[in-house]
Formats: C-alpha cells, sequence, structure tokens
C-alpha cells in the first residue's frame, strides 16, 4: 500500500493516500485511532492523491463499521486553518 504516516504539531494523525494505495481497511482503521490516541490527535485525516489530477481531504468519523463510509470529505482550511 503507497502511504504513508504521520503525526505533526497540530496534532493531526495523517494517512496519505496515493496513486493506486487501497483505502484503510477496518484494521488499518483500528490502528489509526490507536495513534490517534497515543499523540492525543485531534482528528484522523487522509489525504488522497491522484497525480495531475486531484488531491482531497477526508477525516475519520465515529463509524467505523464500512471503511469506505467511515472517511468524511473535508475542506484543506477546516484542517489546516
Amino acid at each position: 500500500m503507497a502511504t504513508l504516516n504521520a503525526v505533526i504539531s497540530l496534532r493531526l494523525s495523517f494517512q496519505i493516500k496515493g496513486g493506486g494505495a487501497h483505502w484503510p481497511n477496518a484494521e488499518d482503521i483500528r490502528r489509526l485511532r490507536a495513534v490517534a490516541k497515543r499523540y492525543r490527535a485531534r482528528a484522523v485525516v487522509l489525504a488522497e492523491w491522484v497525480k495531475a489530477s486531484h488531491q482531497k481531504f477526508y477525516t475519520l468519523g465515529k463509524d467505523g463499521s464500512d471503511p469506505k463510509r467511515a472517511w468524511k470529505e473535508v475542506d484543506p482550511g477546516v484542517i489546516f486553518f
């Protein structure tokens, strides 16, 4: 899976998905929640990047029963400002 994890000083936990990487599955989501809890992150953010096409940002919601529906698209301005 072509992804990168990072916890930065804004206390956000990032999962970066590039190219043809699959969406995080239920096990990945459990791991991301554990990392966020450990570092007291205020949000878990998934950044999707497709070269020469688009970039989108999603935050992990409370419902993790369906990995695809667990992510809510969000405006980057909400995350970084």
